[in-house]
């Protein structure tokens, strides 16, 4: 519920700059259309961090609000390149990339929110390079909004820097983005407009290629784009052996960075853009390089033969846990739903290790591995190990949900599950001797 004391102080900056300094010029529109328009987007974050709405349902109520937010006037109208140029009237195109764009960035922002203050570092820089521009167009209502915005976000992050007591949540996040969306919408001044627009899709840069990779590993895999997984690009930093600290600053610099070079477009005209390219593509394939998606081409290659092994088997354990996901409201009791969770893990080649672990019990040919669990337990299971290339770790991942759900309805999993509460010393044996650990939240 942290975006709650965020709505609360937009109204109270809206009710204060509507009054001071709206003059009727400004390129936002009307001060209390634009906090409708957040608050339509807060309130659908907000329903769904209360109560889990459906991806597609969700998407349908952002476009709702998406539309409403076209007939109050918040229109992409037109295209004017940022550093001058000629425009190029959208007309019909206006409605659906208007859409578009106010559904895009919202989603943008909570994409990024899987860490303590990096949604709202990222914040502060998107509201702060719209200050900016609104003060290089002379737009003094479209700046004090976007510095009351910039104190909301502060006051916010007070609470939530790591570690965290209070988080942004579904809501708090469209707020931010619908804000940063309408904002950077313009209605009548050309150049600051278009200019606005280009400044927040590069600073974006970041995000939008987190949200590409996203889209693509997870058609790869076989599994919905909609489903959430752990492997964003702070997550993989903090895989790699980063600190969470280093991370949310990293991605936080990396947003200002190219803020500053969208808007050293805007003020010297394009002078700059070889500067821009260069720095654009260097971060690109730095990037691409620390996150190991390309180390050589024999090496990528590999890697798409791995995903290719475990689509299959991912699909596969991705169908049975939603039957699973039925099962827990429909199963007669605990005991007849943990047994078909137990034949479900054993249809893709997995078994659960009992605890206390024998290891004279391990079949041979079979290979241990444990998975961190979000409670800080462990979840030991074994799987054959002609099959050590797959992605184990993303099949494993398909259950998740099904055992936090009947973990939270029946309590304590079966002692033959294979979770424990901490880590224990393993004693060695011929048959365990090349374990394992995948990590995973």
């Amino acid at each position: 519920l942290g975006g709650v004391g965020i709505a609360l102080a937009l109204a109270f900056v809206t009710a204060v700059a509507g009054g001071v300094v709206f003059d009727g010029a400004s390129r936002v529109g009307e001060p209390w259309p634009l906090l409708f328009v957040c608050m339509l987007f807060f309130g659908i974050g907000l329903v769904d961090d209360l109560y889990s709405v459906p991806p597609l349902l969700k998407l349908l109520f952002q476009a709702l609000a998406a539309s409403c937010a076209f007939w109050l006037g918040f229109r992409i109208e037109l295209l004017t390149a940022p550093f001058g140029g000629a425009s190029i009237q959208l007309q019909g195109f206006s409605f659906p990339l208007t859409v578009i764009w106010l559904i895009a960035i919202p989603n943008l922002i909570n994409l990024v929110d899987g860490m303590d203050g990096i949604a709202g570092g990222v914040g502060i820089s998107l509201a702060g390079t719209l200050a900016v521009v609104a003060w290089l167009g002379g737009d003094l209502f479209m700046f004090a909004m976007s510095m009351g915005m910039i104190g909301a976000i502060i006051g916010f992050l007070f609470f939530n820097l790591p570690r965290a007591r209070i988080y942004l949540g579904d809501g708090g996040a469209y707020l931010l983005g619908a804000f940063i969306a309408v904002t950077s919408i313009s209605a009548s001044q050309k150049g600051a407009v278009a200019g606005a627009l280009f400044v927040i899709m590069l600073a974006l840069a970041l995000p939008i290629a987190d949200t590409a990779f996203a889209i693509l590993r997870r058609a790869f895999y076989g599994l919905p784009v909609w489903r959430a997984d752990s492997e964003h690009i702070h997550h993989r930093l903090v895989t790699l052996g980063l600190r969470r600290g280093v991370v949310i600053g990293g991605m936080i610099a990396t947003v200002l960075i190219f803020s500053i070079l969208g808007l050293s477009l805007i003020m010297e005209e394009g002078k700059t853009w070889p500067v821009v390219l260069t720095v654009s593509v260097a971060a690109a394939l730095f990037l691409v390089r620390l996150l190991g998606y390309w180390r050589s081409f024999s090496a990528f290659w590999d890697h798409v033969k791995q995903i290719m092994m475990t689509r299959e088997r991912v699909r596969y354990a991705y169908s049975l846990s939603c039957v699973l996901e039925h099962e827990i409201d429909r199963a007669a009791d605990r005991e007849v739903f943990w047994a078909d969770f137990h034949r479900s893990l054993r249809k893709v080649g997995l078994r659960p290790v009992s605890d206390p672990f024998d290891p004279e019990g391990l079949d041979a040919g079979w290979e241990l591995f444990e998975i961190p669990l979000a409670d800080d337990s462990i979840w030991r299971l074994t799987h054959c190990d002609e099959s050590t290339s797959m992605h184990w770790g993303k099949v494993v991942a398909c259950f998740l949900g099904p055992l936090s759900r009947a973990k939270s309805k029946w309590g304590e999993v079966p002692d033959d599950f294979g979770i424990v509460a901490r880590r224990e010393i393993w004693r060695k044996h011929p048959c365990i001797s090349n374990c394992r650990k995948e990590k995973m939240t």
